[in-house]
């Protein structure tokens, strides 16, 4: 007789670059929303979110006869190639374990990813409810239970078996994450700001706009309808998360913050009723915030929002339509300006190396790049780097990259090989439209760009000489033929 069992493990991989925020990772709210569901369904939860070695070590440590399965969660790209390792070496070390995959990434290449001997199972779409059933149908050692279930895929006898579309999981629900799975302190992030300990938290899901190159315009996943978590959830987050972790900053984390701009204000006002004094920070389009009221602007000042991020990617009009980022250049400057009027830190994210980018459009950009950072000198690094563009499965500029010379991967292995931020290893299989004069370009450009934002330094600490040093040398860069 099987003995019943009920512990999961479920595994974060890191990037291949550990996904750092200065010094810090980023706190595993997918696994933390998982462990909910299968704590509340009495399942014991283990979660693992370390560099391959340690996080082999503390598996081997948790592993018992009472160890159900175990879970890794994955994105494509550089966080996938340790999700590979970590699975290969479950397989080897504890075959009698299945191992079940979910993630971005499974959810778009749901059967290529099945097709795989580190696979035992998917969960592709949002997975709380979805993994209830699943691990049920183990414990019961009943799977065939699950033929037609949405959300779920399995092999038999060399056959895939991958249900349709599981749908939405509902946010109305108080969900007490399960912050004591984790040692809370290696994710309290001290920012120049004004934050010793900051934690972001989730306000919503979902995204309707359709950027190319992102996951969110992939046809296998339709399912972008933003929803949001109740007033009620998000306070009780930010009050354990105050309370019982220190927190003395939150970064609204949420796929695309602001649809909403009353509930935002809402959230707000809630929290401070609670006698809670904190500074915020949040990303949003360029769009959604240009359309924010007046007395918005003033409530966040009030309320204690400090800094805003936004994505302008390209400074070049061409690009922005090719990415269907449907914004406008002057957009972005008319948004810079409203950032400086309300003395709000800020942070931009910029793309570059599409398929159909050449070298004017990206001395378009450097030249919006120059521009934000003379009116930026008081935001402490407020450019990170220049982001190279991925072929994300499914996504619309995916096919487009294919008709570049892109080759994708053909089975899960393949892709754990990519390496897709180091442009000059990965030129040749992951951006092959790049010729190498261009790249050799690129390459000076990315420098420049990382060198004017370690100037940056915030208020206190920059040096304007040095700064418009740098920007001579972004300034010669873009005047080269």
């Amino acid at each position: 007789m099987l003995k019943w069992k009920n512990g999961v493990v479920i595994v974060r991989p890191l990037p291949m670059k550990d996904q750092l925020r200065g010094g810090k990772l980023f706190i595993p709210l997918g696994p933390l929303y998982l462990a909910t569901s299968l704590l509340n369904a009495g399942y014991a939860v283990t979660i693992v979110d370390e560099d391959n070695e340690n996080a082999l070590n503390t598996i081997h440590q948790t592993v018992s006869e009472n160890t159900l399965c175990f879970c890794i969660s994955t994105m494509s790209g550089t966080q996938l190639a340790n999700a590979v390792f970590l699975s290969r070496q479950l397989k080897s070390q504890y075959p009698h374990i299945p191992v079940i995959w979910g993630g971005v990434h499974v959810t778009t290449l749901p059967e290529q990813t099945l097709k795989s001997d580190l696979v035992d199972y998917i969960v592709w779409g949002e997975g709380e409810d979805v993994i209830v059933l699943l691990l049920d149908a183990l414990k019961k050692g009943d799977i065939d239970s699950l033929s037609g279930a949405p959300g779920i895929g399995w092999k038999k006898d060399g056959q895939l078996f991958v249900g349709g579309n599981s749908g939405y999981t509902s946010l109305h629900a108080m969900f007490h994450l399960p912050y004591h799975l984790l040692h809370m302190d290696k994710y309290a992030r001290a920012l120049t700001i004004g934050a010793e300990r900051e934690y972001p938290v989730w306000t919503s899901r979902g995204c309707p706009f359709k950027c190319r190159f992102c996951s969110n315009s992939s046809s296998k996943w339709p399912n972008t309808k933003v929803r949001f978590h109740t007033v009620e959830n998000v306070v009780n987050d930010a009050k354990v998360l105050v309370h019982q972790y220190g927190a003395d900053m939150i970064s609204f984390a949420d796929e695309n913050f602001l649809m909403d701009e009353g509930k935002f204000v809402e959230i707000l006002q809630a929290i401070r009723r609670e006698g809670i004094f904190i500074k915020y920070r949040f990303a949003a389009r360029v769009d959604l915030l240009l359309k924010l009221k007046d007395e918005t602007w003033e409530a966040m000042k009030e309320y204690g929002v400090v800094a805003i991020g936004t994505a302008p990617e390209s400074g070049s009009q061409k690009i922005l339509d090719y990415m269907g980022k449907k914004i406008t250049v002057d957009q972005i400057y008319q948004l810079d300006q409203t950032l400086s009027k309300y003395q709000f830190f800020k942070a931009y994210n910029v793309l570059i190396c599409t398929p159909q980018e050449n070298r004017d459009d990206l001395k378009q950009t450097l030249k919006l790049v120059s521009d934000l950072a003379s009116t930026s000198l008081s935001s402490p690094y407020p450019f990170g780097t220049l982001h190279k563009y991925i072929p994300l499965p499914g996504t619309e500029l995916f096919e487009d990259a294919i008709q570049h010379g892109f080759t994708p991967p053909d089975n899960l292995e393949e892709w754990g090989f990519f390496d897709f931020d180091n442009v000059s290893r990965s030129r040749d299989i992951v951006r092959p439209w790049i010729s190498e004069e261009d790249f050799h370009y690129i390459q000076r450009a990315i420098t420049l760009v990382e060198k004017l934002n370690h100037q940056l330094k915030g208020p206190r600490e920059t040096d304007v000489k040095s700064v418009k040093h740098v920007l001579d040398e972004i300034g010669r860069l873009i005047s080269e033929g």
